[in-house]
C-alpha cells in the first residue's frame, strides 16, 4: 500500500491544481463573455460545455439548438443580421451545425443538466433528419463530443434506462476509427448484464479522470476561442450597452414580412422555385432535368431519428427542460418537382407534432408554409420571410 501512496497523492494534487485552474478560467470567461458572442458558430462551443454554461448563466440571449439552418448567410433577416440592424441588443445563442441532430443534442442537453432547467430554449426540427437511414455513422462522429458523452453518462439526474438506451444508439454509430475507450464505454453502458456493469465500475476511475482532463481542455480552448472570436475584441467594454430587454422591443412584424417578401422576390427571380439565384446557379441549374422525380421513392415516415427524438423528449422530461420545438417545412415547389410524395410530407409534419405535443411541449408549426413564397431560401433552409416568421415566434415564446 505504501508504494501506491505517492501516486495517490500526486493524483489528488493534480486534481486540485486542475480544479483551481478551471475556476480561474471560468471567471475569466465570464468576465469576457458578451451575449453577442452567441451569434458565433464554432465547433468549440458546439462540442464543449463551458461556453454554453457561461452563456446560460450570464443570460441576455436565447439558446437556439439546430443544424445547418443556423449557419450564416447574406440573408438580412437571419437573426445575426436582422437584430444587428435596427434591433441591436437582441441575441440568440446558436448551437449546432450540419448533422447536429436529435442524438447529438440529447447528449449535449444531458451534459448541461441543471444549466438548462427553467431556461427558455429553442429547438429546430428539420425534415431531412428523418430519412430512412437517420443520421449516419460518419455524420454522427463529425459532431460527437467525448466530453459531453462522459458528462451525460455521469449525470445522476438521468435515469439508468435512458442512459442505457442512449449508449445502445451511440454504440451502433461509433466506427472503428473512434477511440477504443469510447467504444468500450458505450458497449458496457449499453449492456445491463452483471459482468458488464462490474467491468464498467472497475473502469470508472479512468473515465472520471478523462472527463476531468477534457473539461480542463474545454476551459482552456473555450477561453482562447472567446478571446479570439469575440465581437468585442479590441473594443472598450466599459462603454458597451447591455442587451435590450426583449419585452420592451417593438417590432412591426407585418412591415418586416412585407420587406422580406420584396427582398426574396428580387433575390430569386431566375427560377420557378423561389430559390436564391446564387444557390440555384451553383447547385441546381445545370443538373435540373436530373432532379425531376428523383425523390419519388423517398419518405420521412420511417426513420431511426424518431427514436432519437423520443429519447430527447424523455430526457427533457427527466431534467425538466422545456424547449420550444420549431418545425421547419421543405420547399413544396421543389419537392413536388423532385417527386417526393406530398402526402408523405404531410404525415411527417403531423407525426413529429404529435410526438412533441404529447410529451407536453410547445410546438411552433410552420408546415403550412411549404408553398409560401420566399419562406425558404433554397430547398430546405429558412429564408427571407421564413426567418421573420420564426423570429416572431421565438420572441413571443421568450417573453
Amino acid at each position: 500500500m505504501k508504494r501506491f501512496l505517492p501516486i495517490v497523492l500526486a493524483l489528488v494534487i493534480s486534481c486540485l491544481v486542475v480544479w483551481g485552474g478551471n475556476e480561474i478560467l471560468v471567471s475569466k470567461i465570464a468576465d469576457n463573455y458578451d451575449p453577442s458572442f452567441g451569434y458565433k458558430l464554432n465547433i468549440q462551443k458546439n462540442q464543449g460545455l463551458i461556453l454554453q454554461r457561461v452563456g446560460l448563466e450570464k443570460g441576455g440571449s436565447i439558446p437556439v439548438y439546430g443544424s445547418s439552418e443556423l449557419s450564416g448567410s447574406t440573408d438580412p433577416f437571419q437573426p445575426v443580421n436582422f437584430f444587428a440592424g435596427q434591433y441591436e441588443g437582441i441575441y440568440y445563442n446558436l448551437i449546432g451545425r450540419g448533422y447536429c441532430q436529435s442524438l447529438i443534442h440529447l447528449i449535449n442537453f444531458g451534459a448541461l443538466g441543471d444549466s438548462l432547467k427553467g431556461e427558455k430554449i429553442v429547438f429546430f426540427l428539420s425534415p431531412q433528419w428523418f430519412s430512412k437511414t437517420g443520421i449516419t455513422s460518419d455524420d454522427f462522429q463529425k459532431n460527437f463530443s467525448q466530453q459531453q458523452y462522459l458528462t451525460f453518462l455521469n449525470n445522476e439526474e438521468i435515469s439508468p434506462q435512458l442512459k442505457r438506451l442512449t449508449a445502445q444508439r451511440v454504440d451502433s454509430l461509433l466506427a472503428q476509427d473512434e477511440s477504443m475507450d469510447m467504444r468500450i464505454l458505450s458497449y458496457l453502458s449499453a449492456n445491463d448484464a452483471e459482468q458488464a456493469q462490474i467491468s464498467l465500475g472497475a473502469l470508472q476511475p479512468y473515465y472520471r479522470l478523462k472527463e476531468a482532463l477534457l473539461s480542463t481542455k474545454d476551459h482552456v480552448q473555450g477561453y482562447r476561442t472567446l478571446v479570439e472570436e469575440s465581437p468585442l475584441k479590441g473594443k472598450d467594454k466599459s462603454n458597451m450597452k447591455p442587451a435590450i430587454e426583449r419585452s420592451t422591443v417593438k417590432i412591426d412584424w407585418e412591415a418586416e414580412k412585407k420587406r422580406a417578401q420584396e427582398v426574396g422576390k428580387a433575390r430569386s427571380d431566375n427560377n420557378q422555385f423561389g430559390i436564391d439565384n446564387g444557390y440555384f446557379n451553383d447547385y441546381l441549374k445545370e443538373k435540373l432535368p436530373n432532379y425531376k422525380d428523383s425523390m419519388h421513392d423517398q419518405s420521412y415516415l420511417e426513420s431511426p431519428e424518431y427514436g432519437d427524438l423520443e429519447l430527447l423528449l424523455s430526457l427533457c422530461q427527466e431534467l425538466e427542460i422545456e424547449p420550444l420545438f420549431v418545425s421547419i417545412p421543405v420547399n413544396g415547389l421543389w419537392y413536388d418537382y423532385c417527386g417526393f410524395p406530398r402526402q408523405d410530407r404531410a404525415q411527417y409534419y403531423e407525426k413529429v407534432k404529435q410526438l412533441v405535443t404529447k410529451a407536453g411541449y410547445e410546438f411552433a408549426d410552420f408546415s403550412d408554409h411549404e408553398y409560401d413564397p420566399y419562406f425558404l431560401r433554397d430547398t430546405m433552409h429558412l429564408g427571407w420571410k421564413g426567418w421573420v416568421e420564426v423570429n416572431e415566434a421565438i420572441l413571443a415564446y421568450a417573453r
